[in-house]
């Protein structure tokens, strides 16, 4: 059974998820712990462009618009989803000013800046792997996400 990318996994919650993983083989329990809180983290940041929005929002608050231009291969119905989405898990806080018209921005939650750490080892690991590949290679993988639609 593939947790991640399985929706039965969100349903179950985590008495249900311990029943369903003792027909995997861990060492130990802190093995079950680690499996519980890794597929965790990642379902809350899974998403084409959820790791995208969080990185650009770590720089400080992002409006709409502004973030449609920084991923320009997202669709604006993507984009509100993975927004309520990140919203919902407590990652990032949306604020509408009682404008006409109204304004929203985004910013990291609390929680959310915790991320960041994380993000930078990513930003690393890219830059490690990017090195390792043809410029030919490295070029079409960036191209593949910036290039407007």
């Amino acid at each position: 059974m593939n947790y991640f990318s399985d929706k039965k996994f969100a349903e179950l919650g985590d008495a249900g998820m311990r029943e369903e993983l003792e027909e995997v083989q861990f060492l130990n329990q802190e093995d079950v712990e680690d499996y519980i809180n890794t597929v965790t983290a990642l379902q809350v940041i899974q998403g084409k462009w959820k790791t995208l929005i969080i990185w650009q929002i770590c720089s400080g608050q992002v409006r709409f618009n502004e973030l449609r231009r920084m991923i320009p291969k997202a669709s604006q119905k993507m984009l509100s989803q993975h927004l309520r989405e990140l919203e919902q898990a407590g990652v990032i806080q949306r604020k509408v000013y009682p404008e006409n018209p109204p304004k929203v921005e985004y910013s990291l939650t609390e929680l959310g800046h915790t991320l960041e750490p994380v993000f930078e080892k990513l930003r690393e690991w890219g830059e490690l792997y990017r090195c390792q590949m043809s410029p030919q290679d490295a070029s079409h993988m960036v191209s593949d996400v910036v290039t407007k639609r």
